[in-house]
């Protein structure tokens, strides 16, 4: 029995060491013996929150900046609109208020819009252009007034009350919101029927057929030149720095600066009494009148596109409008039509407007309005700024992503370059030593020495003021590299003088391996991982001195963006108090993307130190 007992418990042994051998009762253990040091430091990285955080920061950040201005739309970096300048984020310029319907008259400034409604009620919609510009006031102006017409500048409003007088609210640099009381002296016993307004001046026509102007100097110059027409003029039509009027006639004249094409290229057949106008509209740089038979009669020019040979419709044209860029034309069957420049959609007519019958349009700057027969509004054109414009009128997150992607790139090829040199002479010092070694640690010594920004600022400086962007972009690139090596060079030193002495070396030397197959494929994978390190958090270097050197302007000019140059406007103190998102962006960018670079160098460094793995 005990023999058997014996036999027994042999058996059970030895199944117990065959189990052994194929089952892992503690698998966390054998885990990390069968784990490649490869996957011990992927392991050990992903364990790090904050390097996490980092990488998934970088990568919206690469991804957005280089999938954002692959898929966008073509980038000019010299188109600008400084009509556009200096306004807040949003995207609402087109959401028409709620609160009206079955509008009589919508003006429109360089950013919002005022609609008047059959009540004589003003509703507001967009956004105010800027600080100490809120022509949004005029809601609140003339509240309990009865409103009968409504204009609007580029960042002024003023309206106009049955009673005749005049109110406004918004930009008053030129007193063009302000109602003067020599201009109320001259309407005793004239009365007002149309108001206008541009983006320095305002002024009234009456119905005695007088133009009154005031605002800036151009004003009066306008205000002088029509005098010529006073007591003759029917409607008008405003431009920058000209007046176009209908005369009692219906011949047309032009009055204000007398060198402009919209002056000069007056067609002639408009002012010898053969066409009867009954309507103007006027562009940026064009004007294009309608007579009493619905014909179109055009000069001057959009985007080099003169408006002399203008398209035929079908349909009788009955009302026609205009943006800085662009005309509107409606014809008798309810549709509209479009001609001039694509930017900002102006152009776009919705198919939905042309679905819905129009019966009225309205248009100014960068937006258009078609008001339906059910009395329901639908615009066209500019929406707005995401991230509000810049003290030019160009759209800032346009730019940042543009911007971005310059930084990213110099950033990148600057680290490569000073990685390549860095270890090609550490590797060459650390191996062979000596004078060798000796020799170009004295040069790097040399090398450490020369200041960098100075250095930079001087070599911008005494390139040529025809210098194009990419040879510029160039010399930031290599002088980035060529100055931030040694830091690589001894590091990677360091390493191969400890890394030299082991067996694995000795052992390539006695098999007759040559040095350079020793230096490339044995020691060198020794070292990669201090090299990526090094290179992650040298990236982040090259991105913070790329945007300062930009920032004082001797890196990548204007008007190619940068995140360094877009920190200009922070040596204004108007901007850091006003347009807080053209500087706090860009720097919220370089912030992030230097930031993210350093966590996630931080989280490899502790991911490939053996002590990491320690438990």
């Amino acid at each position: 029995m005990k023999e058997k007992n014996n036999k027994t418990s042999v058996g059970k042994s030895f199944t117990s060491m065959i189990a052994r051998l194929f089952t892992n009762k503690n698998k966390e253990i054998d885990n990390d013996a069968l784990l490649s040091p490869s996957q011990q430091i992927k392991r050990n990285f992903f364990e790090n929150k904050m390097g996490i955080v980092g990488l998934v920061t970088f990568i919206l950040i690469f991804a957005v900046v280089f999938v954002g201005t692959a898929v966008g739309p073509a980038y000019n970096e010299y188109d600008h609109d400084t009509a556009l300048q200096n306004i807040g984020p949003s995207m609402n310029y087109l959401k028409v208020s709620k609160k009206l319907n079955n509008p009589v008259e919508i003006a429109t400034g360089v950013s919002y819009s005022v609609g008047l409604d059959e009540d004589g009620e003003l509703y507001f919609w967009g956004k105010d252009p800027g600080h100490m510009m809120y022509p949004s006031e005029i809601v609140e102006k003339t509240e309990g007034k009865n409103i009968v017409s409504v204009a609007s500048g580029a960042r002024h409003v003023i309206a106009l009350t049955n009673t005749g007088d005049i109110i406004g609210a918004g930009w008053n640099n030129f007193n063009q919101s302000e109602f003067p009381s020599e201009v109320k002296q001259r309407l005793v016993g004239d009365k007002i029927v149309k108001i206008g307004a541009h983006s320095s001046y305002s002024l009234v026509l009456t119905e005695n057929g007088n133009v009154y102007v005031w605002g800036s100097t151009n004003a009066n110059n306008l205000s002088s030149i029509s005098r010529d027409y006073q007591g003759r003029i029917v409607d008008f039509a405003v431009a920058p720095f000209n007046l176009i009027l209908i005369l009692d006639d219906g011949t047309v004249a032009v009055a204000g600066i007398r060198g402009s094409e919209v002056y000069t290229n007056l067609p002639e057949h408009l002012q010898d009494g053969s066409t009867n106008i009954v309507q103007v509209t006027a562009s940026e740089t064009a004007v294009i009148a309608l007579d009493d038979q619905g014909n179109l009669h055009g000069w001057g020019r959009i985007s080099g596109v003169s408006m002399s040979d203008l398209p035929q419709y079908d349909s009788k044209i009955v009302k026609i409008s205009s943006t800085l860029k662009s005309f509107n034309f409606l014809t008798e069957d309810g549709t509209v039509h479009s001609v001039g420049t694509g930017k900002y959609g102006l152009t776009e007519v919705p198919t939905k407007v042309n679905n819905s019958d129009v019966s009225n349009i309205f248009s100014a700057y960068y937006n258009s309005f078609a008001v339906s027969e059910d009395g329901s509004v639908n615009g066209w054109g500019l929406k707005g700024f995401r991230l509000g414009s810049d003290g030019f009128g160009r759209d800032v997150a346009t730019r940042l992503l543009h911007g971005g992607r310059v930084s990213l790139i110099i950033g990148a090829v600057a680290i490569i370059i000073s990685v390549f040199i860095g270890v090609t002479v550490g590797l060459i010092a650390g191996f062979y030593g000596g004078i060798i070694d000796n020799l170009l640690m004295r040069f790097a010594e040399v090398i450490s020495a020369f200041p960098f920004m100075p250095l930079a600022i001087t070599l911008s400086a005494l390139l040529p003021v025809d210098t194009s962007q990419n040879t510029r972009l160039l010399m930031i690139m290599v002088v980035l590299g060529v100055i931030s090596w040694p830091g690589v060079a001894r590091l990677v030193r360091g390493q191969i003088l400890a890394e030299r002495e082991k067996d694995f070396v000795l052992a390539a030397r006695a098999l007759g391996l040559k040095e350079s197959t020793i230096i490339i494929k044995h020691i060198l994978p020794s070292v990669f991982n201090l090299i990526i390190v090094n290179m992650t958090l040298g990236y982040a270097s090259s991105l913070l001195t790329e945007a300062g050197l930009s920032f004082l302007g001797f890196g990548v000019k204007s008007p190619s963006p940068s995140w360094g140059n877009m920190l200009n406007g922070v040596v204004n103190s108007i901007v850091i108090e006003r347009y807080w998102w053209q500087w706090l962006l860009p720097a919220g960018a370089v912030l992030l993307a230097a930031l993210s670079v350093n966590l996630i160098g931080d989280a490899l460094r502790d991911a490939m130190d053996p002590r990491s793995n320690q438990k």
